[in-house]
């Protein structure tokens, strides 16, 4: 353990000397790039708050991290590699960030600060489905569309923004999140709910002889796909989802025999 925090800690050649640390706390050092002279193997505790860190490449070196901390670090956009499948903690927190990648093998996260930052639209949170705590708060999200793979969420915040929309999976909304479906709902923001996976209900056949029904599942663009065998698929047509739900009538007007439709979220 090892806090060199406030000071004007530059040079970091010092840590060949260290290779066991296990937690190191650089807070306010001035620090525009973290220039690690070897891979920390151990180091489970990173702290980088009240800094100027703009590129993460250094992260590469550190395989077993657990928590990181990044916040106050005036960044605007941030692109994590991958090799941190061991990151579980991480507070991106009081920062510019407008938009965040982050690496497919971010599996293991359960909680990420996201708050007073610049944010208008969510980023990709799709791998990050252990992702139990989500903090939004201090944001300009006026539409935030929670994916369908953050299923574990017990915690989400998303006070002190202009919010008008939050759509959800079903299962959140009756759930872990249900009280805070029922605070935005009695604060007149419009919560809206979808299943996952996608359904097709409500099949019909119009005056003109063409089959429709209506798509519920995740907000996105799907391509609706049309089989008579079950066996060979091809594309019918698209249809973007808005709200959780979606009319969709068939390319074909006047079809004869049956048909078989599916649809795949692109």
């Amino acid at each position: 353990w090892l806090n060199l925090g406030f000071n004007q800690v530059q040079n970091l050649d010092f840590l060949t000397r260290l290779p066991s640390l296990t937690s190191l706390f650089l807070d306010d050092n001035g620090l525009t790039n973290l220039a690690l002279p070897i891979a920390l193997t151990n180091l489970t505790w990173l702290s980088l708050d009240v800094n100027r860190i703009s590129g993460l490449a250094f992260l590469t070196l550190l395989p077993k991290l657990t928590t990181l901390e990044l916040a106050s670090n005036f960044a605007e956009h941030y692109v994590f590699p991958a090799g941190l499948a061991t990151l579980l903690f991480l507070n991106l927190g009081e920062n510019r960030l407008t938009n965040v990648v982050f690496a497919p093998d971010l599996t293991n996260l359960t909680t990420l600060y996201l708050h007073d930052n610049h944010f208008t639209e969510l980023p990709d949170l799709l791998p990050l489905y252990s992702l139990q705590a989500l903090d939004l708060d201090i944001n300009q999200f006026a539409r935030i569309v929670v994916p369908y793979s953050l299923t574990n969420l017990t915690r989400l915040e998303v006070g002190f923004n202009p919010l008008e929309q939050l759509s959800l999976p079903e299962v959140l909304a009756t759930n872990s999140l249900a009280s805070l479906v029922n605070d935005l709902t009695n604060r007149g923001v419009a919560v809206l709910t979808y299943p996952f996976p996608p359904r097709l209900t409500s099949p019909a056949r119009t005056a003109a002889g063409r089959f429709e029904f209506v798509l519920h599942g995740p907000p996105g663009s799907y391509d609706i796909l049309r089989s008579t065998d079950v066996t060979s698929w091809n594309l019918d047509g698209r249809a973007t989802n808005f709200v959780g739900f979606i009319g969709y009538s068939n390319s074909v007007s006047s079809q004869t025999g049956g048909a078989y439709y599916r649809a795949r979220l692109r």
